[in-house]
């Protein structure tokens, strides 16, 4: 999966891939001593790889295209965790970071977690409010498109496992989210683009409006979900309607994942009250 995730990168001119669980040299072997020529993942000429310090064998990591013209350095201030990597990317004046939950911030997660903001079809996770409430008190807010599948397995469900999230203050910054079905792993990944130097963009509907998730009514929101999504024939244009290719394709993919957020906004502006600003 990996080797097709690099060349996906390639093709699409992709900067930086974040890797959760990597193939590590020697890694079923042992657990520790990952030190030296043991810390790779598997090389390509056109990446740098970048891992967590220490010698347990780490389960993040992160490929950056050599061509990159940003400086990419670790927070000396992070503990030594082989579990996460922070990285502060500088670059033609922007800055931002990458995984931890600080100013300018992007979070990217298999959280292993289902919840009706996201995953508005499977049952919920004994845990999920509590994550739900954590991305709220920290102001973080969710790209995914509610219920676009990132896991598929064999002889299981599908279901929206990995997130991608922002701080408020970049989230005018971070657009194009879509998932990469073709690189060859159980879990699609997932592409956006952090704008840098350009005009930000106007706020989607969605961000606009934050809601109360503590006091919402979720089962009321799946009700709701389910009522719109039949109104309005979701499922039966994309199995009748959908064009076999090309940008008429395209076109009507964008039309539904539009009508699909107008559906889930609508279902949550129904169920869960308007958080306060400020």
């Amino acid at each position: 999966a990996t080797e097709s995730a690099l060349q996906l990168a390639i093709e699409l001119k992709v900067d930086i891939i974040a890797v959760q669980e990597p193939w590590i040299l020697g890694s079923s072997q042992k657990l520790r001593n990952f030190t030296g020529s043991n810390r790779r993942s598997i090389s390509h000429r056109s990446f740098t790889q970048i891992l967590p310090e220490g010698d347990i064998r780490p389960r993040v990591m992160l490929y950056a295209v050599r061509e990159l013209q940003a400086r990419i350095s670790t927070s000396p201030s992070f503990p030594t965790d082989p579990d996460c990597l922070l990285l502060s990317i500088r670059t033609r004046g922007f800055e931002f970071q990458l995984l931890n939950v600080q100013p300018k911030t992007i979070v990217l997660e298999d959280f292993n977690t289902h919840h009706p903001l996201w995953d508005p079809f499977c049952p919920t996770s004994s845990n999920a409010s509590f994550l739900a409430e954590w991305f709220e008190d920290n102001n973080l807010e969710l790209l995914n498109t509610p219920g676009e599948v990132t896991f598929c397995r064999t002889n299981q469900r599908e279901s929206v496992l990995d997130l991608t999230l922002v701080s408020q203050d970049l989230a005018d910054k971070v657009d194009d989210w879509n998932v990469l079905k073709s690189i060859g792993s159980d879990h699609h990944g997932t592409l956006f683009t952090v704008k840098i130097g350009e005009k930000e963009r106007t706020p989607s509907p969605v961000a606009l409006q934050r809601f109360n998730t503590q006091k919402a009514g979720w089962e009321k929101f799946r009700t709701k979900v389910q009522e719109y999504m039949e109104n309005s024939h979701f499922l039966e244009r994309i199995e009748t309607e959908c064009p076999s290719r090309g940008t008429e394709e395209n076109r009507f993919l964008d039309e539904m994942a539009q009508d699909f957020t107008s559906n889930i906004l609508q279902a949550a502006q129904d169920s869960i009250p308007q958080a306060k600003q400020g």
